[in-house]
């Protein structure tokens, strides 16, 4: 017993060691020695893809996709408050918000938690967004991710239309929009991201397309074995939580919802097999340092992560 404890109390010094020098060594710039050092240890060989479909490009898909359209074809509009522009589908769907006075803040509680999935990859080589919006997730991670490739999937061509006014910035070689049914690019998609970011709506709530056991099968096939899905829900739970189902079916015991301060959203959040746990205590020492970086409260958010069973448990009950 004493022998066991021992290994563990070294085991947390060590990650703890390692995640001080990895902060240091992205700090300075280096930032493949950063990754090495925060790779877990792995006894099996590399993850085998040899039957994954090939991956058609951005225009092929775009061509399968150019008029599904957004759920009941409800055009986006534009709405001026005083202080914001918003995006809205009907006076009570409410898409996105961004605030005049300054177009890369995130307005939204949940946007700002959605950030989280750099707890478990600080430094993402590749993120895939899915669902566009008012663009605040994607415009965000642009700017203050200088070295991370965007992807961003957006079904509603009309909403695609609209990217300048939400300063949203042209595709470049790091930060591409693509006009496609988020499911339909998964399913086609033939190389792993780091995180995959779900915030994409109709006017009842997730779209019903992402909230399948095929989507999620996609999504763990496409996640590195460290990376995070992050998926925003919002609405009626009875509408969202018979789905949960499918993603425990695939995620199994790596997945948990945790809550956001406005309690109309939660955040169902899936693991590779490799990422390390919420419960993992290296892991506020991230939090500290994307704090002070970031101007975010990723301390609340991890606490919140290492809550997020009880939340299911209470979500299913209220259901």
């Amino acid at each position: 017993m004493a022998h066991s404890q021992t290994r563990r109390i070294y085991g947390v010094v060590g990650a703890i060691i390692r995640e001080y020098l990895a902060i240091t060594l992205q700090e300075i710039g280096l930032r493949r020695a950063a990754r090495r050092v925060r790779a877990p240890k792995r006894t099996g060989g590399p993850k085998s893809h040899k039957n994954r479909p090939p991956q058609p490009d951005a225009h092929r898909i775009e061509e399968r996709t150019a008029h599904s359209g957004a759920a009941g074809n409800v055009s986006p509009v534009i709405v001026d408050t005083e202080s914001e522009r918003q995006l809205r589908f009907s006076d009570h769907a409410l898409q996105s918000r961004m605030r005049l006075d300054d177009p890369y803040a995130l307005v939204a509680a949940y946007t700002r938690q959605m950030m989280s999935f750099l707890l478990f990859d600080p430094d993402p080589k590749h993120i895939l967004l899915i669902g566009l919006g008012g663009g605040s997730l994607a415009k965000f991670c642009r700017r203050r991710l200088p070295y991370t490739r965007i992807t961003v999937v957006e079904i509603d061509e009309g909403v695609i239309a609209l990217r300048n006014s939400f300063h949203i910035p042209p595709d470049d070689r790091r930060f591409d929009v693509v006009h496609a049914d988020g499911a339909h690019y998964l399913s086609m998609l033939n190389e792993q991201v780091d995180a995959i970011l779900i915030d994409a709506f109709d006017e009842g709530g997730v779209s019903p397309s992402l909230m399948t056991e095929r989507f999620f099968r996609d999504a763990r096939r496409c996640l590195t074995h460290t990376g995070v899905m992050i998926m925003n829900l919002h609405g009626d739970p009875a509408r969202f939580a018979p789905q949960l189902a499918h993603a425990r079916a695939v995620f199994t015991t790596r997945m948990l919802l945790a809550s956001v301060t406005n309690a109309d959203n939660v955040l169902l959040c899936a693991f590779g097999e490799d990422a390390p746990s919420p419960s993992d205590k290296h892991l506020f020492l991230r939090a500290r340092h994307l704090q002070s970086k970031l101007r975010l409260n990723f301390r609340i958010y991890l606490r919140r992560m290492r809550e997020g069973e009880k939340l299911e448990s209470a979500l299913q009950r209220r259901c």
